[in-house]
């Protein structure tokens, strides 16, 4: 990960990321047990432990652990895990070809 993500730098695109991610969480449990997936009581645990754990989220990486954490526990929430990783991973690429760019363009600019 970045350095930076490390820290809460921009706490409110942290904070809209944890609330959309909160809304995915709680529409794809209701599915899974609509669709016999997951059961009352998979909701229930998963429930507890979201709501114990999401609040102390104040980072990128540690909104990743969570996930992790939380699909480990329950199989249903996998897929949100793998999406925040590729979603950090290919966040992370485009910044580091950016800056790979930069480099060239420094380098190949006549002065």
């Amino acid at each position: 990960m970045a350095e930076n993500d490390a820290t809460p730098i921009d706490k409110s695109s942290v904070e809209s990321l944890k609330k959309r991610i909160l809304d995915s969480l709680y529409d794809g449990i209701m599915d899974a047990m609509i669709n016999g997936r997951a059961t009352l009581k998979d909701g229930k645990e998963s429930a507890h432990f979201i709501l114990g754990k999401f609040k102390t989220v104040k980072t990128k990486n540690e909104l990743l652990q969570f996930l992790y954490d939380l699909s480990t526990k329950w199989s249903v929430y996998s897929p949100y895990y793998v999406k925040m990783k590729y979603s950090l991973t290919e966040s992370e690429d485009t910044k580091k070809i950016q800056e790979l760019k930069n480099k060239l363009y420094n380098f190949i600019r006549p002065n």
